[in-house]
């Protein structure tokens, strides 16, 4: 078991890369916002943790240009523990990588990376939500706003918006 954690830490450190520029991705145009999972959980012959994807082609609102897109994937690990009293632990490791095509100086994109860890408590049959905030590069006036969904089994993107940052380093939703 350790030596699989540095295995699967050492391959996010390598994918992590920083803040950088990143390539061209080819965004999945399947549906206007589409949240496409690839690859199992656990892989039934093995019994061990698979890293998982989900593929980022969705339109969100820039209010400095408009209407623009993200383009990416989403990798993550989920290990659930499962207690006597009907609780489970999911412990996540989530490594957002994509980009913020905007309207500004024609169609300009903006890497948008960041990795976490969670640990999450859900019931057997339940479901429990947490928000994470990445931010731009080259764009400290936004952060991109993920709300995941975990259930015992998975995660699942339920929102993505941009969060307009002002000059005391709030976010929009933060000022009330």
């Amino acid at each position: 078991m350790k030596t699989l954690f540095v295995t699967v830490s050492f391959l996010l450190i390598l994918l992590m890369g920083g803040c950088k520029e990143s390539q061209i991705n080819q965004p999945d145009l399947t549906s206007e916002n589409d949240y496409n999972k690839t690859s199992p959980v656990i892989s039934s012959t093995t019994n061990q943790l698979a890293i998982q994807e989900i593929k980022l082609c969705c339109k969100v609102y820039d209010p400095a240009s408009g209407d623009c897109r993200i383009n990416g994937k989403v990798s993550y690990l989920h290990e659930a523990t499962v207690y006597a009293d009907g609780m489970v632990r999911v412990d996540l490791k989530i490594e957002m990588d994509a980009e913020l095509c905007t309207g500004l100086m024609g169609c300009h994109k903006f890497s948008i990376c960041g990795t976490s860890a969670h640990t999450v408590l859900v019931n057997l049959s339940g479901t429990n939500k947490i928000e994470k905030n990445y931010p731009v590069c080259f764009r400290p006036d936004l952060r991109v706003g993920v709300l995941y969904k975990v259930t015992p089994q998975d995660i699942g993107i339920s929102k993505i918006c941009l969060h307009q940052i002002d000059q005391l380093g709030y976010l929009d939703h933060e000022k009330q």
